[in-house]
């Protein structure tokens, strides 16, 4: 399965925190991973907690998606965490 994904700014802005990116990602048959790349902006900024959000969206081949995968960037480190998954 294939789609394409965007990121939307929450309380993370970019170019501030990340580089607001679109690309299209490929699923093996059978798997419920991918990986993008997103580039975090890592400004040594001690700060709270931000959030952005990667839509999935335009499934070719069959497969289903959750709407969107929230991340959360976490201060001073370059470091993201899934908060849902992908698929259903």
């Amino acid at each position: 399965m294939k789609c394409q994904w965007k990121t939307v700014a929450g309380t993370a802005k970019s170019p501030e925190d990340f580089i607001d990116s679109t690309g299209a990602v490929e699923f093996a048959s059978g798997s419920r991973n991918s990986t993008i790349n997103i580039k975090i902006i890592d400004n040594n900024i001690s700060e709270r907690e931000k959030t952005f959000t990667v839509d999935l969206f335009n499934a070719e081949g069959g497969g289903m998606l959750s709407k969107s995968i929230h991340y959360t960037l976490m201060s001073p480190c370059q470091i993201y965490s899934v908060s849902s998954m992908g698929w259903p």
